[in-house]
């Protein structure tokens, strides 16, 4: 049993071959929270969780007891590569991915693609306002950089011409 329910509802959702937004709507939620229950920055609700075992995921509900939850969060807070807010990013670099995106010529829903996650949540990360390490990622592999601390490397150097 993991620790990371996160990770099993992802992983269950990816085996079967379902889009985030059909499986929300199977569980009764917004494609919007599986995404953040995806990234396990929420739990499950209890019907969510009967409904996600209903389509044959067979996720204990142990996992979701107190103190679960507080072993999680712990492990979670001495990793810091567990922490999918560990990367933050400067205003100009942020305007930097923007304006490599564009001059390439892709979109966010090209991004979004490669991260497995609403269109949305690129501009929301571009934008400062939250982030996420899957998203950096992915928009380090699209702009053709093999990690984002490269992309951001690429960044600094190119500062001037912004």
């Amino acid at each position: 049993m993991t620790l990371f329910v996160h990770k099993q509802i992802r992983k269950f959702r990816l085996s079967k071959k379902m889009t985030q937004e059909k499986f929300a709507a199977a569980i009764g939620c917004s494609e919007r929270r599986l995404c953040t229950l995806e990234l396990g920055d929420l739990y499950p609700r209890p019907k969510e969780i009967e409904k996600i075992n209903g389509l044959g995921a067979g996720i204990h509900p142990s996992i979701f007891s107190p103190v679960i939850q507080k072993i999680t969060r712990a492990v979670r807070k001495k990793d810091p590569a567990r922490s999918f807010h560990s990367i933050k990013t400067t205003k100009q670099e942020r305007f930097w991915i923007k304006k490599q995106l564009y001059e390439k010529g892709l979109t966010y829903s090209v991004v979004a693609k490669k991260a497995n996650c609403n269109p949305n949540s690129i501009g929301v990360v571009l934008s400062g306002k939250k982030t996420s390490n899957r998203i950096l990622r992915a928009l380090a592999e699209v702009l053709g950089y093999p990690s984002f601390e490269a992309l951001l490397s690429a960044a600094a150097r190119g500062k001037g011409a912004v």
